[in-house]
């Protein structure tokens, strides 16, 4: 669960083990900390798309340095993920093809519905515990799917 997490985020297969591994050294260290006030698949979750974020949050420091990606990066439609295809190790071939072009379009969408598509379809979890893990109501998660779902079909379409 951790590794397909931290590759929604960030990718690359390298870079999600990296994330994985920072993601199970804070988990070890945190332990005598977690609550059971939520499941301990949740609380994992939690860390794993905060340190993600991290990830790429730190990445793209190192990156605003040169090169020819500073021109772009301050316009307010810059999208890093835009230049980088996704890269699952499950997929191959035209799989992979159109599995980067459905994750660019899903890396498109707003961020709750974002969530809301790679909690429930992606990593396989019930609406309630989409929905928990977001701390929003249930009919929230169903409104944002279907929105997401709504937008994604309509760049399909317009694809054909």
């Amino acid at each position: 669960m951790v590794l397909n997490v931290a590759l929604h985020y960030v990718w690359s297969k390298e870079d999600a083990e990296e994330v994985s591994q920072d993601v199970f050294v804070k988990v070890f260290e945190g332990l005598n900390q977690f609550r059971s006030e939520s499941q301990l698949r949740t609380w994992i979750y939690k860390i794993t798309v905060n340190t993600s974020i991290d990830f790429l949050k730190a990445k793209q420091r190192q990156k605003r340095g040169g090169g020819w990606k500073r021109l772009f990066m301050d316009s307010p439609d810059w999208n890093d993920r835009l230049l980088f295809p996704f890269a699952h190790p499950g997929f191959d071939g035209e799989q992979q093809e159109q599995a980067d072009q459905i994750m660019r379009w899903v890396f498109e969408l707003p961020k709750q519905q974002r969530e809301a598509i790679v909690l429930t379809k992606l990593q396989g979890m019930s609406y309630q515990e989409a929905a928990e893990l977001m701390g929003i109501p249930v009919k929230s998660v169903e409104n944002f799917i279907y929105r997401a779902k709504k937008s994604i079909l309509e760049k399909v379409n317009l694809n054909k």
